[in-house]
């Protein structure tokens, strides 16, 4: 049933399952800075918010409950605490897939399929059958709410057959590369790429492609 509080617009998102074709590291820039315009704009109203209203609490209530946020991948007026988790979801997919492309070049050819909705599936999937599968989140720590653990069971249970399997987190404390104290199934491998890590990805410095994948 519909939630009446919902706007269709954002019903009809929810309902679809929205995919981004990656085929090259340029496909990735592309989407990242398409991430960065939304997030720009809702700093400068916060920014206006903050310059023009001098209510502590009524500032919070603002950020709390009202829509001054814009959503990172549509056109959208959400929440901007909402943003800030879409935000650092879809930069961690972005550099997961940069990721998975440098260490699977041969996907270059057909490309990856990024999940940019709630729909089941997988986060991550190479266009190649049963090639390549992955989960991605962001978190405060990676177990927050056992999403580590959902994710693997997830992978576990509906990529059997796929060739690699990997969970990719976005968690503060960490640092990149693969975590094999957090794996808990053979065959699919855990992997951090630290906030700071896709904030200087975002500006054009350091990738998860410049470092080592093996």
């Amino acid at each position: 049933m519909a939630d009446p509080c919902c706007p269709q617009s954002l019903l009809r998102r929810i309902e679809t399952k929205i995919t981004v074709l990656i085929k090259t590291h340029k496909d990735v820039e592309k989407q990242v800075q398409q991430v960065r315009l939304p997030a720009e704009r809702s700093v400068q109203g916060l920014r206006m918010l903050l310059a023009n209203e001098p209510e502590a609490l009524q500032i919070l209530r603002f950020i709390k409950f009202k829509d001054i946020g814009h959503h990172p991948a549509d056109d959208l007026k959400i929440n901007i605490l909402d943003q800030a988790q879409l935000t650092f979801n879809y930069l961690a997919k972005f550099e997961a897939a940069r990721w998975v492309l440098t260490r699977h070049p041969e996907l270059l050819a057909k490309g990856l399929e990024l999940s940019v909705s709630s729909q089941s599936g997988f986060d991550i999937e190479s266009v190649e059958s049963d090639f390549v599968a992955a989960e991605v989140f962001s978190a405060t720590h990676p177990k927050l709410n056992n999403k580590l653990g959902q994710d693997i069971r997830h992978l576990a249970q509906h990529a059997a057959g796929v060739t690699h399997r990997y969970v990719f987190f976005n968690s503060p404390g960490f640092v990149y590369g693969r975590c094999e104290e957090l794996e808990s199934t053979s065959g699919i491998e855990v992997w951090s790429f630290p906030p700071e890590l896709l904030l200087k990805s975002a500006q054009g410095g350091t990738t998860a492609q410049d470092k080592s994948v093996k």
